[in-house]
């Protein structure tokens, strides 16, 4: 299911667009696709929310949460979200 709202929403439509191009490509291609593009997603909504850019590394953790939840894409979505909203908490203290 489609989270509602940003920045939620724009990294799942980011990561369902690249999904379509699974076929034809070994695993390992696709999901290191997957990732970037995810990565590229949420680097724009932290610009957009004014945060700093999440690693690679913590998109990589989000993603292993998500593994093997029903509702793959969304759950890493607003994993990814969750770290974006968190990062405002650790500019404060």
């Amino acid at each position: 299911m489609r989270p509602h709202g940003n920045p939620q929403q724009a990294i799942f439509d980011a990561l369902v667009a690249e999904m379509k191009n699974r076929k034809g490509h070994e695993t390992e291609v696709w999901m290191e696709c997957e990732r970037n593009a995810v990565h590229r997603a949420a680097c724009a909504e932290a610009q957009r929310m004014g945060k700093p850019n999440p690693s690679i590394k913590s998109i990589e953790r989000a993603e292993t949460y998500a593994m093997g939840h029903s509702d793959y894409a969304a759950t890493w979505a607003y994993k990814v979200a969750n770290l974006l909203h968190e990062a405002d908490v650790e500019t404060k203290t």
